[in-house]
């Protein structure tokens, strides 16, 4: 039976270059099933007629907007009747700015991660009863960003202290987060990836030795985002962006959780001489 993968925000940008990576890989193309989250289904099917055709009938387009809990009840209901378990869930949707960035990028993760908890744990229940092996664990992998980690060290001891207890709960979180938003001049791309990274370590720790949970940061990557952009820093390509994710599940992040990957490569480098590191929750 194929590997069932689910990756939101999946039409255009990263996502959309995470799934042609996976299944154009020798090693993991006959394995895969791409579930394709979009906002939109039309969407969906455009994308992957103009650029995975030769993938069809390894890619389901489903409809989710992560701002939306019925959207996400409906997909998990049509994830379910694809396949009884998820194998990976990739939180890639995400955007950039406007007043919806926390509920997007941070609460969109949580829910998501909830709703889809019960297939990926039926996924593990099924798949690791006999050698206990962490590398064939199911595996949530978030989009972050270098912007969350350097948040969190820009906050004063005490909060940071609170953020990195291996005691924070989700609710707790999410408080915090909140609190942290309505204060002045904060940059809430960037405390909306500081969550993120640490939900990630709240569901490592949960779910250890049923799940692994991973943060992968891209790096400046030439997407949508950067339409406005007017700096003068180089944006990678989002193929070279996107290699973070196919290290998280067959390279350096292999049978780990609880880990943020960073791509590292400069502009330029070809995809198939990519690095990724892994580097601390804090920097």
């Amino acid at each position: 039976m194929p590997k069932h993968i689910l990756i939101t925000g999946g039409n255009r940008g990263l996502g959309l270059a995470c799934i042609k990576l996976l299944l154009s890989s020798t090693y993991s193309s006959d394995k895969l099933h791409i579930i394709m989250g979009t906002r939109n289904i039309k969407a969906g099917e455009c994308a992957i007629s103009k650029h995975l055709s030769q993938y069809r009938t390894q890619i389901t387009p489903i409809c989710i907007d992560v701002t939306d809990k019925l959207s996400i009840a409906k997909a998990v209901e049509k994830v379910r009747s694809i396949s009884p378990k998820l194998s990976v869930l990739i939180n890639n949707a995400g955007i950039l700015d406007g007043s919806d960035v926390i509920k997007t990028n941070y609460q969109g993760v949580v829910n998501v991660t909830n709703a889809f908890l019960p297939l990926l744990l039926e996924g593990a229940s099924k798949s690791n009863d006999e050698d206990n092996d962490t590398a064939t664990l199911p595996c949530i992998i978030a989009t972050s960003s270098s912007a969350g980690t350097r948040f969190m060290a820009s906050l004063p001891q005490h909060q940071s202290q609170i953020l990195l207890s291996e005691e924070l709960t989700i609710d707790t979180l999410t408080t915090k987060i909140n609190e942290l938003a309505n204060e002045k001049d904060v940059d809430k791309y960037s405390l909306s990836k500081c969550a993120v990274n640490c939900h990630t370590q709240i569901i490592a720790r949960k779910y250890k030795d049923r799940l692994n949970a991973i943060a992968v940061s891209p790096g400046f990557t030439n997407t949508g985002m950067c339409v406005n952009y007017t700096g003068k820093r180089q944006p990678k390509s989002v193929e070279l962006g996107a290699s973070v994710f196919y290290e998280a599940l067959y390279g350096i992040g292999k049978g780990k959780s609880g880990i943020f990957l960073k791509q590292n490569s400069i502009v330029g480098t070809a995809v198939e001489d990519a690095e990724t590191v892994e580097t601390e929750w804090s920097t």
